[in-house]
């Protein structure tokens, strides 16, 4: 990460089912996070309980930790953009990224996007979309800032006129 100034984080994704949840977040509780819940966005940004699903997709691990607080017990699940990247990921086995996004962990309006990795139960099965979805045990996660890979790729002292990039939208 301290080579790399545009991966804002790296995450662990695990997937969650319903039957699993109120387990899932005791035993997170117990572990060191005793305000974990897992939780969704809602339109005005605040974050609230995740809503009835089958299956979650909270994120349970985060590093650097500092400064993306807001992302931990983030239910990727709740949100369509994050949802669609999930689902090519598991279904093709592939990394997967995102279109552009509003990061949770941001607190200004900028951008950035996710990449997926699936990981599987291992010596399972995972040919088929079918087998891919039963071994499934969740994601690890990439979080890029755009505007940090950008400034990062500019040779020192290269900036734009003015200095800085301009906000990207």
């Amino acid at each position: 990460l301290e080579h790399h100034s545009g991966i804002k984080a790296l995450e662990w994704i695990p997937r969650v089912q319903a039957s699993q949840k109120v387990a899932y977040e005791v035993a997170a509780q117990l572990g060191g996070y005793p305000d974990f819940q897992i939780v969704e966005r809602q339109s005005q940004g605040s974050m609230l309980p995740a809503a009835a699903r089958d299956e979650y997709f909270p994120v349970c691990y985060v590093e650097p930790y500092v400064g993306n607080e807001a992302a931990l017990g983030f239910d990727l699940a709740s949100n369509p953009t994050r949802l669609e990247a999930l689902n090519r990921a598991r279904d093709t086995g592939l990394s997967v990224a995102t279109s552009r996004i509003t990061l949770v962990q941001e607190e200004q309006m900028e951008f950035g996007f996710l990449i997926f990795q699936p990981v599987y139960t291992p010596d399972a099965l995972h040919e088929s979309a079918a087998e891919r979805n039963e071994s499934l045990t969740g994601f690890a996660l990439g979080v890029f800032r755009i505007k940090d890979i950008v400034e990062g790729s500019l040779p020192e002292g290269n900036a734009p006129a003015g200095g800085t990039i301009p906000q990207i939208r």
